[in-house]
Parts: C-alpha cells; structure tokens; sequence
C-alpha cells in the first residue's frame, strides 16, 4: 500500500542568494504505521501511535538549529497544535509552516511559543481571522504618563483561540503575552474574552480596573456602522473643561488618575454578532438589556 506524507520538515542553509537543503525528514503513514522517511528514502517505524507524540519526541521534526531556514509543510489538523511541539527558533533561524512565516512570540509562563507572524516590535501573532481588537489606557492626558493596554484575539487553526494582549507605559513598552486556547463553541470563548480579557488582567494588576470591553462596549460596537465602540471617563471630561476655562495654568497638564478610555473593534461576521448577543441574553439580564434583547434562561436556548 502507498504511503501518504502527514508531515514534513526541510531544513537549508542559506548563504547570500543561494539557498542548499541540508536535511528533509518526513512523517509517513502506511496500512495505519507511522514511519519516519529521511531525504534518500529510508525508513524507521515509530513507537507512537499518533502524529502529534511522533513530533513531540524526535528533535529532527521539531527543532530549527540556528542561523537556518525551517519549512514545514502539513494538514490542517495538525496547525493548532504545533505551537505546544515546536521547539522555539534560534536567533538568526526562520520558519515557515505551509509557507506562512513563524515567529517565537512569548507566552505567559516565561517561555515562548511558535505562532504565525512576527514578533517584531511586539506585534500580534496572525490571526486567521482577527475577532476583535481593543485597547485601553488610564493616566494622564498626556501620552508619556498613560499605561496602554492592547489585547487582540482570533482563530489559529478550527478549535483553537489564540489571545494576545501587551501593555506599554508612555510608549516606552512592557509586557506582552501570547495564549492558545483549544474551544468548542465560539460564543464561550469570545465572552470570556469580553468580560475577562484574561492575559491584559493579569498585566493591569495595581491599576484601576478597566481592563475589560464589558457588555456596553460590545453593544455599541456590534450596532455601529464601523463595528467600533468607544468609551471615555467623564471625570477626565469634566476636568478638561475645568482647565480650558483656566487661563492662567500655565502648564496645563493632567493628573495621572484624571484619564481612562476604552476602544473596541470588532471584525465579526453579522451571523456571529448576533450568536454572541443571543448568549449574552441568556446570561444575565442586565446584559440582555445592553444588547436589546429579552432576557432568555439558558433552558430556553
């Protein structure tokens, strides 16, 4: 019987324009085996039964040796879980999985994790699609006394939630934080992610706790044209008309506490604004009533 290639890593040496392989290994399935096949052929049963423990414990399947290019060619199924069995690249190393570019992002426990994209400038891990995007800052009117947070999250592979959430303080940076979430319903995991925000929470503690988009953001955002809401302090407000109305200060500038401001985009489909919507509803009440909708107990959904 034929075998069919499940998996497959090549490894070259890249010199100036020229570019040499130096290694390919494949993972093979044949009358229901997983072998190992090398660039000339030959082929090593595998004790492990499945392809994911098959990757997790060969090094040649898993690991990117510095100042070389990685490719990585495979289903699919196989995406949402290559970020917890990729060993994270060496500096002067590059990956591509399925001739999409992986980064090393950082991930909460102090490590890093293989995701599609770059990390440069500590940007988003790419999301296929993005669901939402937000930010939040508290501080001063003035930039350099503002703490920013920034928190994204979408889909990485079917079933898979990847969150990402930074925070910077005068646009001099700070942390930032990756998280793979594996889920079965998409409502669940966005709510969560609504009310909790959960890597930028973690991040904000110390500070006021306005972490969250909340449900009146998400109202907003889900009935505007531009898929946006936007939420400003009214004491911040107030104090900027104070001091228009004073002209003798001549500083003019803000207290650290006088500002707070939230903004969400969403890049939902209509179908999934609404699913959202319709959970909220059966939550709580008083979130029903945010989203214009009866409240509904969960056994009526």
């Amino acid at each position: 019987m034929s075998a069919t290639v499940v998996y497959e890593i090549a490894r070259y040496k890249c010199k100036k324009t020229d570019r040499y392989l130096l290694e390919r290994v494949q993972l093979i399935t044949r009358d229901g085996a997983l072998l190992l096949r090398d660039a000339d052929g030959n082929e090593i049963p595998c004790k492990e039964t499945d392809i994911a423990s098959v990757i997790g414990s060969t090094p040649a399947l898993r690991k990117i040796p510095k100042r070389q290019e990685a490719r990585i060619t495979c289903g699919e199924e196989l995406l949402g879980q290559l970020p917890t069995l990729l060993e994270p690249i060496s500096d002067g190393a590059t990956l591509f999985v399925n001739d999409k570019e992986w980064d090393a992002f950082p991930a909460l426990d102090g490590g890093y994790v293989m995701l599609p994209g770059t990390s440069y400038l500590d940007a988003a891990p790419e999301m296929n699609p993005c669901w939402a995007e937000y930010r939040c800052a508290e501080g001063g009117r003035n930039f350099e006394n503002q703490l920013v947070g920034f928190s994204s999250i979408g889909l990485l592979a079917p079933g898979i939630a990847i969150e990402h959430g930074r925070t910077e303080y005068g646009g001099n940076g700070g942390v930032v934080g990756v998280s793979i979430t594996p889920f079965h319903d998409f409502a669940t995991i966005f709510i969560e992610w609504l009310l909790r925000t959960p890597i930028l929470s973690d991040f904000w503690q110390g500070y006021r706790y306005i972490t969250t988009p909340d449900v009146d953001l998400f109202a907003e955002a889900a009935v505007a044209k531009d898929h946006q809401g936007y939420w400003e302090d009214d004491d911040a407000a107030d104090d900027q008309n104070d001091s228009d109305e004073d002209e003798d200060d001549e500083d003019d500038e803000w207290d650290v506490d006088s500002f707070a401001s939230r903004d969400l985009e969403l890049h939902l489909p209509q179908e999934l604004i609404d699913e959202v919507r319709a959970c909220l509803s059966s939550m709580d009440p008083k979130y029903a009533a945010a989203v214009g909708l009866p409240a509904v107990s969960p056994d009526q959904t």
